[in-house]
């Protein structure tokens, strides 16, 4: 692609390399020819990694982080259900640091008891929103971390995964804990 000259004002040149990035390990360089001028980019990407190949472990993940530590262990009570049946969702939240987010995931088609959300409140939860599928729990930083349970029912049958379950730094969500998604059979 001919870059324009440093002297020249023009808007964001859009550049899609769909036909020439492969699976794997891609390099992208962006560079003027014979010419040392100051340029600006920006690039912006998009891409899946496979679950088995993500950090992302089965029940509880640890991240370390360059200066503050996430760790995230979610625990459903079962995975097998009748239709309107509980299902508790114990999680042990621990930022070391700042504040964060944590986010689980629920399977589709299934309500949460706010009941059981308000009782989070106590234990080191600042706020929530339910959504279709997750809940978001607003967290503050305390030793040990937070514990916490809540409770949703399945509102019809259903044979799916859940969401992934995950606690980030409400700043930096790149630095992150992430916990897969499990299968719910509900009859």
């Amino acid at each position: 692609m001919k870059l324009p000259q440093a002297t020249e004002v023009v808007g964001p040149r859009v550049i899609d390399f769909g036909k020439e990035l492969k699976a794997g390990t891609n390099r992208v360089a962006i560079q003027r020819a014979c010419d040392n001028g100051a340029m600006q980019t920006n690039l912006i990407t998009s891409y899946y990694i496979p679950w088995p190949q993500s950090e992302a472990t089965r029940t509880e993940n640890f991240n370390s982080g360059d200066t503050r530590a996430l760790k995230l262990k979610v625990d459903f009570e079962r995975r097998e259900a009748r239709i309107g049946q509980a299902i508790a969702c114990r999680v042990e939240a621990e930022r070391v640091g700042f504040a964060g987010y944590g986010i689980i995931g629920l399977p589709p088609g299934v309500e949460v008891d706010r009941e059981s959300l308000e009782g989070a409140n106590q234990n080191g939860v600042d706020g929530y929103e339910v959504q279709p599928d997750k809940v978001v729990f607003y967290l503050w930083p305390s030793a040990g971390g937070s514990k916490f349970q809540f409770v949703f029912r399945p509102r019809f049958g259903i044979n799916a995964m859940n969401a992934p379950s995950v606690l980030y730094d409400y700043y930096n969500p790149e630095a992150n804990a992430a916990v897969l998604p499990i299968r719910f059979n509900v009859q």
